[in-house]
């Protein structure tokens, strides 16, 4: 590749800070469907940030990107300044509610000293016992819960429990898919208060959404998705009315309220990630 002549300008500007996250022209195929064209994101270290857009809009594959669970057909992932595998010991990942069998029998603190395995070397003692499974649980609010089945839990809770699990490893980075679909106005509260004071910690929260108005009121950065990036930057630019038209189309039905609050009501058309 020929390089090319750096401006004046240019050689004087300050270096960005490292992104926990970058993309750089990344495309993703599945046989003829091309479920991403030519995304590029950079994600800033310790903020909390929205991947945003309809359903088929490649949220859901670009988190598995970002996991290295797959790999990409163009362009390049780089993952707290290497590859996604190379990443993957810091990073956390919670999938979509639905993806997990909650018939299982286990109990809480079983799935969350889940989140501790191929991290920690030395085996003593079960990896229930370790400290780091109470930690977590108690960091998002069900360690009264240790010693239930997760199957006897709400959404809500288990959606909690697959949180600690994740951060039971204390990731630099999380990653989470859809963790408030289905979830009632208090517990999604709940939960994005949680999401937001981990990354007041100096964390970087990733998170797939639909929440529009959660996004505008908490969210620090966000990318507008619909196969290919619609919009990415600071959150106030990135929801602007004619973004939202261009990634939802005919299915943004109603936007009610201002300045992006968490009274907006919006209804999508049901296709696959």
């Amino acid at each position: 590749m020929a390089s090319q002549a750096m401006s004046p300008q240019a050689e004087t500007q300050p270096l960005a800070a490292p992104a926990a996250v970058r993309t750089v022209a990344l495309s993703k195929a599945y046989g003829d469907r091309l479920a991403l064209e030519d995304v590029a994101i950079a994600v800033p270290r310790g903020s909390l940030f929205a991947i945003l857009g309809p359903n088929g809009s490649g949220k859901s594959t670009l988190l598995r990107l970002l996991m290295g669970l797959e790999e990409p057909s163009a362009g390049s992932v780089e993952v707290l300044g290497g590859s996604p595998a190379a990443a993957r010991p810091r990073v956390g990942y919670v999938p979509q509610l639905s993806s997990a069998d909650w018939s299982f029998p286990i109990t809480v603190a079983e799935v969350v000293a889940m989140g501790l395995y191929g991290v920690r070397r030395r085996l003593r003692l079960p990896l229930r016992h370790d400290a780091r499974v109470p930690m977590a649980l108690e960091r998002v609010g069900v360690d009264a819960l240790a010693r239930r089945q997760v199957q006897e839990l709400s959404g809500g809770q288990q959606r909690r429990v697959l949180l600690a699990r994740a951060l039971a490893r204390n990731p630099e980075l999380l990653l989470l898919d859809e963790p408030a679909a289905g979830l009632d106005m208090a517990a999604d509260e709940q939960l994005t208060t949680t999401l937001r004071g981990l990354a007041n910690e100096g964390k970087t929260v990733v998170v797939a959404t639909h929440d529009i108005g959660g996004v505008g009121q908490f969210y620090d950065q966000a990318v507008l998705l619909s196969g290919q990036v619609i919009a990415s930057g600071p959150v106030a630019e990135v929801l602007q009315d004619h973004n939202l038209h261009a990634a939802f189309g005919r299915q943004l039905l109603a936007l009610h309220g201002v300045d992006h609050d968490r009274h907006h009501d919006v209804t999508f058309g049901q296709h696959p990630e």
